[in-house]
């Protein structure tokens, strides 16, 4: 089986290296399978940044044939802990 080289790259936030309570992913960045929308050509992931003073979630919606970000959304989690989540 012959592998195919990436098609693009795209950097979409530092990942989180300190406050984290829980795990064992040092540095934490995208862990999760992407969604893909074939009849829009967009990709959505789940990342974990670095909001304000600490460590948070977003969901970016990503052009899936470039990789450029076209909307990022912060994942409020009211009454959590964001940085345990």
């Amino acid at each position: 089986m012959r592998c195919q080289a990436a098609t693009w790259h795209t950097h979409v936030a530092a990942p989180v290296t300190s406050g984290l309570p829980c795990g064992n992913i040092d540095p934490l960045g995208i862990t999760g399978a992407p969604i893909l929308d074939p009849a829009t050509g967009m990709l959505w992931v789940a990342a974990p940044t670095n909001i304000g003073s600490g460590p948070g979630h977003q969901v970016l919606e990503l052009e899936a044939s470039a990789g450029q970000v076209e909307r990022r959304q912060d994942i409020p989690m009211p009454g959590r802990l964001a940085a345990a989540e």
